[in-house]
């Protein structure tokens, strides 16, 4: 019997232990982003934007604004370019193409399912740098896996060439276990607008299902001494 527990033991493992991955990432591009645009005139430029929500949700990750507002109330926009400045459109490094703009200095993020991974990038308009977010990451039941800065600077040579006009950086949540959600807040650069004038862009996470080994390992055991027990009744 030992030896037939050992080669079920043995087969069921690679079944249990495997862990299906899902790498995704958001960059508002997405088709169904596309199709909630429309065309309005500001000024001489066009700029594409949805409706403002309160909340949106796109590939498994629900985008909420928070906190205060410099007027009216905390929403998130759907847009197509976020520099107006010269030259234009600036060519940023962590944003590019449609992006989220916040419209307050808040924003909460969660995951359908847990992730290890956790990036973006982000830009909001300044004057002065250094330009500051914090990071609250959020683990199972909302507990706090910790608080982060990300410095956002209008000062370094974009590798796209050119000097940023607006504040931008980039966010890469470090190893802390699974995360369900973040909690954002712009500091802006202290001047007046720029913390509810910035966006997020290119979301990059990995979905892992929570595996269950020791439940199947369990049943598969289980089988296999109901079988032998039978065997030897009959014998």
């Amino acid at each position: 019997m030992k030896h037939l527990l050992l080669i079920a033991l043995t087969a069921l493992a690679p079944v249990a232990l495997a862990t299906p991955v899902s790498a995704s990432a958001i960059t508002f591009s997405e088709p169904s982003v596309v199709s909630l645009m429309t065309g309005t005139f500001i000024g001489t430029r066009v700029f594409k934007f949805s409706d403002p929500f309160t909340t949106f949700s796109l590939s498994g990750v629900t985008f909420a604004a928070t906190g205060s507002t410099q007027s009216g109330s905390s929403t998130v926009l759907l847009r197509d370019t976020f520099d107006d400045r010269s030259p234009d459109p600036y060519a940023y490094d962590f944003i590019d193409g449609n992006v989220m703009q916040v419209a307050s200095i808040g924003l909460d993020i969660s995951f359908a399912a847990p992730t290890n991974t956790f990036r973006f990038g982000a830009a909001l308009n300044a004057t002065s740098s250094p330009s500051l977010m914090q990071i609250e990451l959020l683990g199972i039941g909302n507990a706090s896996l910790g608080f982060f800065t990300l410095m956002l600077d209008r000062t370094v040579l974009s590798s796209q060439g050119g000097t940023n006009s607006n504040s931008e950086g980039v966010f890469v949540a470090p190893n802390v276990g699974p995360i369900t959600g973040a909690r954002l807040r712009n500091f802006g650069d202290g001047t007046n607008g720029s913390p509810y004038d910035w966006v997020i862009d290119n979301i990059e996470f990995q979905s892992t299902p929570v595996p269950e080994p020791m439940s199947l390992l369990l049943v598969g055991a289980g089988l296999v001494v109901g079988t032998m027990r039978a065997r030897r009744r009959r014998s």
